[in-house]
């Protein structure tokens, strides 16, 4: 008797987890996040060598934090609908 096994590639767990993490609410945190360097800098365009350190926080404002915050609530609207 054979089983086989469904391998998954990286490409459906990519998909997924943009799933969660939903890419159209990570606007609302760069823009405010933009806003606090605009006003720290006093410059509209920061100068390049602070950009490395401005996009580090930039994924951590975005991306990170909103796939952490959907994660977690939608962890709890399953248990509250299951």
């Amino acid at each position: 008797m054979t089983t086989t096994l469904g391998v998954r590639t990286a490409a459906p767990r990519v998909r997924d987890v943009l799933a969660v993490g939903r890419p159209a609410f990570w606007v609302v945190s760069i823009v405010p996040y933009y806003v606090g360097i605009l006003l720290a800098t006093r410059r509209l365009v920061p100068p390049l060598e602070d950009w490395p350190r401005l996009i580090v926080g930039a994924v951590v404002m975005g991306p990170l934090v909103w796939l952490a915050v959907l994660a977690i609530n939608d962890a709890y609207d399953l248990r509250a609908t299951g």
